[in-house]
């Protein structure tokens, strides 16, 4: 199943859940980020689509860390490039395309 935002997310773990009637952890779901949402639109989504609280949730993977969360990364290849260790450094370091040497959350 694919879901992209809280709301979908939220609605396919419902699903989940009713059609196994049982905790989602024991489901074994996993989390995919399309990190490159962060390195390659992270600038549009804060500025001008979700404000900084928002845009700082954009594929949380420090939460998937810190709940032991089974997760992995891809890319919409073609629209971004099939570059696993760019995508590993995205999401450790939030930087963006547009603002390399800043990253969100930090001012």
């Amino acid at each position: 199943m694919h879901s992209n935002g809280d709301r979908a997310s939220d609605q396919a773990l419902r699903v989940y859940r009713r059609l196994f009637e049982e905790n989602t952890d024991q489901l074994g779901v996993g989390v995919s980020h399309t990190i490159g949402h962060v390195y390659y639109w992270g600038q549009t989504f804060r500025d001008y689509v979700l404000g900084l609280p928002r845009a700082l949730r954009i594929d949380p993977v420090a939460e998937n860390v810190h709940y032991g969360a089974t997760y992995s990364f891809h890319s919409d290849s073609p629209v971004t490039e099939v570059d696993p260790l760019l995508w590993v450094d995205t999401a450790m370091a939030r930087t963006l395309f547009q603002e390399p040497n800043h990253v969100p959350g930090k001012d």
